[in-house]
């Protein structure tokens, strides 16, 4: 699967005496990952997005952020449900342009990529400065509980385009690295928080250690570890030392389980908490 990079804008403007507009690109670039993904480069068939919501098919909105420049209402309350008609935002946002991306349609794979590029979003009217950013549901039928993502946001830069070609177009990279995609990070309204998954825990005999990844969207926050059982049941949980008892390199946390650093523990625990 080839892969470009992870979210993108391209936004380019026209600027003439006359008129002024805007021509934008939003699309994944290189994959699109359901809530909890550990890895977001992954390759393999059944772990893309659309291979993972049920239905084949997500909704992207290219939305600008208001007049007052933020998401949504400026709370974690992004996303409204029962406002359909006016593409579910919250606050004083609006939907610029949306399209629904179809596992097996027009050449999208289950992450959502193409190598085929659509056109761009074009209003030769648009004459507004700020910030606008791009929105991913878990599917096409945005519903309360359901996870999502949204890009940070990025400057709307008035400039001047050829506008016989897109090849001086300002292409803004969402993602930092562009060998990855991105996973579902938030959720919606008053429904459960998804659980994070960990996809798998590996014991590693050279190392003697227990590895496992920190869930995509997330980062660690503690480790616990408990040697048995209190009188009421529960576990009698003790905060784990970083360096002493377990490592956490690049999202990736190993717990010692011999030698020096052995942590005494039956049971780990790991806490982590949502990316801002």
């Amino acid at each position: 699967m080839s892969k470009l990079f992870s979210i993108l804008f391209a936004v380019v403007f026209c600027v003439s005496p006359a008129i002024a507009g805007i021509a934008v690109w939003y699309c994944p670039g290189y994959g699109l990952y359901p809530y909890g993904a550990a890895n977001v480069t992954s390759t393999v068939p059944g772990t893309g997005l659309l291979a993972n919501n049920g239905s084949g098919r997500t909704l992207i909105q290219l939305i600008y952020a208001g007049f007052d420049h933020v998401v949504g209402d400026g709370s974690d309350n992004r996303v409204n449900p029962a406002n359909a008609a006016n593409g579910y935002v919250t606050g004083d946002d609006w939907v610029m342009a949306s399209t629904v991306l179809s596992r097996g349609m027009q050449g999208v794979d289950e992450w959502g990529f193409s190598s085929t590029l659509r056109p761009p979003h074009v209003d030769l009217d648009w004459n507004l400065t700020g910030f606008a950013y791009v929105r991913v549901f878990h599917d096409d039928t945005p519903q309360d509980g359901e996870a999502y993502y949204d890009t940070p946001l990025v400057s709307l830069d008035l400039g001047f385009f050829d506008p016989t070609s897109f090849a001086f177009a300002q292409w803004i990279f969402i993602d930092p690295a562009p060998v990855s995609g991105v996973a579902l990070n938030r959720y919606i309204g008053s429904g459960p928080a998804p659980t994070p998954q960990i996809p798998s825990i590996l014991y590693l005999p050279g190392d003697q250690r227990l590895s496992l990844g920190v869930p995509g969207g997330y980062r660690l926050n503690r480790v616990l570890g408990a040697t048995g059982l209190l009188g009421n049941g529960g576990w009698d949980w003790q905060p784990l030392a970083e360096g002493a008892d377990y490592e956490n390199q690049s999202g990736t946390v190993s717990i010692f389980t011999a030698g020096a650093g052995a942590a005494p523990q039956r049971v780990i625990r790991i806490g982590v908490l949502p990316d801002p």
